[in-house]
């Protein structure tokens, strides 16, 4: 992995005005001479801390104004350690030790110092109890072919209460969508993955990305394009209202127009009564899911892994053993991973 700089030239808003999460499209220019990506790749980002929690710190620390840029740059401020914690704890009475039990454990470290300000750490002594902040990987959502200057990406910000009641914002979502500025130029590199399309450009390809997950199917759709593919592109896409939640929509729309998505099923949750997620329209749709998977399509998957991967794979080995009449569905699914036409990016 090797870090280099790229300077931020657009960032929009792909959500709508009321929806409850914000999520953005960035676009880095790279100099197409020296960085190469393919789709599937990631992007590493190397996140700093905001200003005004370093400085919620620092006010703290003895002599703290020496440790901000190494606070900022290099240091997780949010998840601490538990030599932290265990160190914070022998220097607190036991009423504060009580306290801290009744505010709950997830506070940031500018929640704790300012909630416990009789204690006090030295600069050295803070950075050792500290875990270093590693990159963010975030699937691009663009192809070289299609824009050679540029490495895109889809990101949603991080945000939620912890149990004092204040705003907890992811790091590096929060440092691409807040508080880089268009024209800064921010620390990156390009990851290496196996999540890559067929050699052969003929054969069909099924894409099941929810949210964010759609990113490098967006990678995948401008790649073939680019590349005049002749195979077939099924996206099942989703997310909560279409209205305020279908990324990308004119891009999908426009493709399935020229003919380069062939099919587009979508499934926005909370538009009705009931909930539709895209394994329920792959549910819908089997006998020809079945079809695409028994002559050769290959199947990938991105996104949430805990329960939209789960899901999912529940309902491919359904498809398989009902509409293929396989009798283990499990086994052949696991064929079908050893051949590359099984692939998951999920996290």
């Amino acid at each position: 992995m090797e870090p280099f700089m790229a300077r931020l030239i657009e960032r929009r808003l792909l959500s709508g005005n009321q929806s409850t999460k914000r999520v953005y499209h960035l676009a880095f220019a790279i100099n197409p001479r020296c960085i190469a990506y393919q789709p599937g790749d990631a992007l590493a980002v190397f996140p700093k801390n905001s200003s005004s929690a370093v400085e919620r710190v620092i006010t703290h620390i003895e002599n703290g104004v020496a440790i901000a840029q190494d606070l900022q740059q290099n240091y997780c401020l949010q998840h601490l350690t538990e030599k932290f914690c265990s160190e914070l704890r022998q220097r607190l009475s036991p009423e504060a030790c009580a306290r801290w039990d009744q505010l709950g454990r997830d506070l940031s470290l500018p929640d704790l110092l300012e909630q416990f300000s009789e204690v006090h750490f030295t600069g050295a002594e803070l950075l050792s109890l500290l875990k270093p902040l590693r990159p963010r990987l975030y699937s691009i959502t663009s192809s070289q072919r299609a824009y050679p200057s540029q490495i895109q990406l889809i990101v949603a910000e991080v945000a939620y209460p912890n149990s004092w009641g204040k705003i907890t914002y992811g790091v590096a979502s929060h440092y691409l969508c807040e508080t880089l500025n268009v024209g800064d130029e921010a620390r990156v590199a390009v990851i290496r993955s196996k999540f890559k399309l067929p050699e052969n450009d003929t054969a069909a390809v099924i894409m099941i990305g929810p949210g964010t997950g759609i990113a490098p199917f967006r990678s995948f759709l401008q790649e073939r394009a680019a590349r005049h593919s002749h195979g077939s592109h099924w996206l099942f896409f989703g997310d909560q209202h279409r209205r305020e939640h279908f990324y990308y929509q004119q891009e999908l729309e426009a493709w399935q127009k020229k003919g380069v998505l062939t099919r587009l099923d979508l499934a926005f949750s909370r538009d009705q009564d009931y909930k539709i997620y895209v394994q329920d329209r792959m549910r819908e749709h089997a006998a020809e899911l079945w079809r695409w998977i028994d002559e050769g399509a290959y199947i990938y998957v991105c996104g949430d892994a805990a329960r939209m991967a789960v899901d999912v794979e529940t309902q491919l080995l359904k498809i398989v053993h009902k509409q293929g009449e396989i009798v283990d569905p499990e086994e052949y699914l696991k064929r079908l991973k050893r051949a590359g036409r099984y692939q998951r990016d999920v996290y």
